[in-house]
């Protein structure tokens, strides 16, 4: 029996810590961001406040629920061309990828741009890597991919923080 309390105990901590993680919002008020349409979109905003400004979707939106049944998690894919924004259950912005188009990232890195670009406005990553640069310390976490040829911009996204 105590071996069941403890294992149920343990699992209960870790959903805890999951659930917390789930929540992040950026640090200082949006302060990191993608102008998609010259309007700053980022994670932890309502997703209503930023749906007309996105433009027409491409294609329907995608609805991502839990495997768990007794669950209420789910997360909705806007996709808008070579944009892709994501909603939490609540409406609220938890992610944004870039791969396409004319959309800046803190409104000055643009798909093309160089790696010393990039650094100049965002500082040394934690992770960098022949595909990308990898900023997980921030809140978001920001990703920045580039093509393995040219060491250019392919695209970036804006992620939940994960600690």
């Amino acid at each position: 029996m105590k071996k069941t309390a403890s294992v149920l105990i343990l699992l209960l901590l870790i959903a805890v810590l999951l659930a917390g993680c789930g929540n992040s919002k950026p640090t200082g008020g949006n302060d990191i961001f993608i102008t998609i349409n010259g309007g700053k979109v980022a994670t932890g905003m309502p997703f209503a406040d930023v749906k007309d400004q996105l433009g027409t979707e491409t294609q329907p939106a995608e609805v991502i629920t839990s495997c768990d049944e007794n669950s209420d998690w789910q997360q909705t894919m806007h996709f808008y061309g070579g944009v892709i924004v994501t909603e939490d259950k609540d409406g609220i912005i938890d992610s944004v990828t870039v791969n396409d188009g004319e959309s800046t990232l803190m409104g000055k890195i643009a798909i093309g741009a160089t790696k010393d670009e990039v650094k100049s406005v965002l500082g040394d990553p934690g992770t960098e890597d022949s595909w990308g640069l990898y900023y997980e310390t921030t809140n978001p976490w920001v990703n920045v991919y580039t093509d393995e040829e040219t060491g250019l911009v392919s695209g970036f996204a804006l992620l939940p923080a994960m600690h």
